[in-house]
């Protein structure tokens, strides 16, 4: 009787064990689905409670946990909680600073999440510093002509873009573009990416004749992959290379291009199309357009809403 009770415990011990471990793995793979359609308000409470049950477990200053606290304080911010986000950011970023650097691909990557989440927190200082900490661990791991290098460069590039610094950004965007085309040949989108990233830097330059040879060289790949952010966001570029030099009616068609690319990739919910549903309702302004201004406003506006809505 009683081996066939220890049997029985043994048995519910394992069935328990293997539910838990389940359960993780299914929330992790949920969150990743989520994150693959940038619907990161559906990613929001899995994340948090994810986060939870790793403070829960191991604790604070655990690897595991502050990069779920970066991960979450970044969804945070992106969906309308930025001092809650900013604040587990900055936390992250503080645990992370103390640690020695790794020679381990894994810890570059949590580096360079880590500096993407300062980004999104307004951290740009922050930001810059982890990203040249990343290519530092990343050169003492892997060739510098690799694809994850040129990737880090391109993100170092697009902070200081942002940080008002677009002669060094352009810099590093040539360095990135050279290994890129290496790595992943000339009509890849990994360039393509690239040559709109430059086209920013060179408007932010007023250097219009480069930025449109730029986004011309880049809009053909990208129209290769419809469902992709990248192609929304290189229409909003164009967009606004046009708008900058006073080309408004050629701007329309580029504006009204990034809403359906973007609604396509990320769902008619996405802060990021409400942003672009403002943008082209202020260019419709401009134009005179006023009924169709005003329709682009309200759509923009409902979007805002829903997203209170849902995470209220």
């Amino acid at each position: 009787m009683w081996v066939v009770l220890s049997i029985l415990g043994v048995l519910s011990l394992l069935a328990i064990t293997l539910f838990i471990v389940y359960q993780e793995k299914w929330v992790q793979f949920k969150i990743s689905w989520h994150m693959s359609f940038n619907r990161t308000d559906r990613a929001l409470p899995l994340v948090k409670a994810q986060f939870e049950r790793l403070q829960r477990k191991k604790g604070a200053g655990h690897l595991d946990t502050e990069v779920a606290r970066y991960v979450l304080g970044e969804i945070e911010f992106e969906n309308g909680l930025p001092k809650q986000g900013k604040q587990r950011v900055t936390e992250a970023a503080a645990w992370f600073a103390t640690q020695p650097d790794q020679r381990d691909a894994i810890f570059a990557v949590h580096l360079m999440n880590l500096a993407l989440a300062q980004r999104m927190a307004g951290d740009l200082e922050g930001a810059a510093a982890n990203l040249r900490r990343t290519l530092a661990v990343q050169r003492m791991v892997s060739k510098v002509n690799d694809g994850q290098f040129g990737q880090t460069l391109s993100n170092l590039g697009v902070v200081l873009e942002e940080g008002q610094r677009p002669h060094e950004a352009l810099e590093v965007y040539e360095e990135a573009l050279s290994i890129r085309q290496a790595a992943h040949g000339e009509q890849s989108i990994e360039v393509a990416r690239t040559r709109v990233n430059q086209a920013c830097a060179l408007i932010a330059l007023e250097n219009w004749g480069e930025a449109e040879r730029c986004l011309r060289a880049a809009l053909p790949v990208l129209q290769s992959y419809p469902g992709m952010q990248d192609l929304g966001q290189a229409y909003d570029t164009y967009g606004e290379l046009l708008e900058k030099q006073k080309r408004d009616a050629e701007a329309e068609p580029m504006r009204e291009a990034s809403i359906q690319s973007l609604r396509q990739a990320l769902g008619d919910k996405h802060p990021e199309v409400a942003k672009q549903f403002e943008r082209k309702a202020a260019l419709l302004g401009r134009l005179g357009h006023n009924m169709e201004r005003d329709f682009h406003a309200r759509k923009a506006a409902e979007i805002r809403e829903a997203l209170k809505c849902s995470l209220a």
